[in-house]
């Protein structure tokens, strides 16, 4: 099974990660549907790659453009990177141990030689911390989104996996105790991903490159956020990374029921030709009917 993509979405997935002539092809045929302004928001997050791929492309007529999309997405970047800052910051002097996932996280498996777009900082605390997290981000000045006050925390952390909180003027940053669209019972299953977290000179820590596969799963699969593109996307582009082994994917990807899941990310870059894919997909541990429900629902 694949994943499912609209049509102008796989043409650029192609256009993302395909080889030259399979990508300027794609890149051709996805121009002829649409101007680059005209993008979704999921396009959107991964044309700055594109700036990085314009040899591949031969679309001299789109390379001023998209290198200006990549600016855009830099300055964006180190604006999160600044919030991202401040709010390690906060949470070390509580005690607690931030990592952040998704974005920033992802751009570090990226490299300086590709951009990816990211939308806010995201950063996981472990088990248990959710309260005094939010207690050391409300006394930095950060302030809780979406209307919440302090105590409806309880009652939203059982419905939710996150808040947002943001300091005055400046970019959100998003507060996670447990992975997407995870029941409250899974919380204590991200302590692998805390423990094995890779430190780094900016303050906080990011997952190991085979954990960010599994998260990217538990958060970018169809139908949920509407991220598939970017989800494949991020995947192919972590499978490119030392050290990658079924046994560390499946530490969070099995006690999670993402296997059937990952299966099907898996099996859509493969039919792409991205290295890596069939290996990792054929030494998975098999998906148990618990994954094929799970798969199930998140594709519903």
């Amino acid at each position: 099974m694949v994943v499912h993509l609209s049509h102008r979405h796989r043409l650029l997935l192609t256009a993302v990660i395909g080889d030259g002539p399979q990508a300027s092809a794609a890149w051709a045929q996805w121009r002829t549907r649409l101007s680059i302004n005209a993008a979704d928001g999921e396009e959107a997050s991964v044309l700055p790659l594109l700036a990085s791929r314009l040899h591949v492309l031969d679309a001299p007529d789109d390379s001023q453009r998209l290198r200006g999309v990549r600016r855009h997405a830099v300055v964006r970047q180190f604006a999160i990177r600044e919030e991202m800052t401040a709010a390690a910051a906060a949470l070390q002097s509580a005690g607690i141990q931030p990592v952040t996932i998704k974005g920033l996280a992802l751009a570090a498996a990226y490299g300086s030689g590709h951009t990816r777009g990211i939308g806010d900082a995201d950063v996981l605390v472990p088990p248990g911390t959710a309260d005094a997290a939010v207690d050391a981000l409300t006394a930095a000045g950060f302030r809780l989104g979406m209307g919440l006050r302090r105590g409806d925390l309880g009652v939203w952390a059982a419905r939710c996996h996150a808040v947002a909180l943001r300091r005055p003027n400046a970019q959100e940053v998003d507060l996670h105790w447990r992975l997407s669209h995870q029941p409250r019972e899974t919380e204590p299953l991200i302590t692998p991903i805390i423990l094995r977290a890779e430190t780094t000179d900016e303050g906080w820590s990011i997952p190991n490159p085979a954990h960010q596969i599994a998260i990217a799963v538990a958060h970018g699969w169809p139908a949920i956020s509407s991220a598939a593109l970017r989800m494949l996307v991020d995947i192919a582009m972590l499978l490119a990374q030392p050290g990658i082994t079924a046994e560390l994917v499946d530490e969070v990807a099995g006690p999670h029921r993402l296997r059937g899941a990952l299966d099907s990310a898996l099996t859509t870059l493969s039919s792409l030709g991205v290295e890596g894919a069939a290996t990792l997909r054929d030494e998975l541990q098999p998906a148990r009917s618990a994954d094929r429900r799970m798969s199930m629902l998140l594709r519903t």
